[in-house]
């Protein structure tokens, strides 16, 4: 349950930080957000990042914990990035 808790919080840090750039937001999001709410957008994933890292550090030891956690953060960042090209109508779908 750790593994996959810690891998939907990082697959949507991950979501919510490439949504909070400009040329991502364009291809999903018909209108344009000021900078301000892209700039909260960006740091709600990076504390989506860092909330990922909890679920592995109160279920292993630290050293095997942070290796985890990146492998998670590896796995989950291919697999967005992955459905983002090779799916994007069915993630435009997920977005609107």
């Amino acid at each position: 349950m750790t593994p996959i808790c810690s891998f939907i919080l990082s697959l949507a840090a991950w979501t919510v930080i490439a949504l909070s750039m400009q040329r991502h937001h364009a291809d999903f999001v018909a209108t344009e957000w000021p900078a301000t709410k892209l700039r909260a957008w960006r740091i709600a994933g990076w504390l989506l990042l860092i909330a990922s890292a909890v679920p592995c550090w109160l279920h292993w030891s630290p050293s095997v914990a942070i290796a985890a956690w990146l492998g998670l953060l590896t796995l989950s960042a291919i697999t967005l990035g992955l459905s983002l090209t090779y799916l994007p109508k069915h993630m435009l779908k997920i977005f609107q």
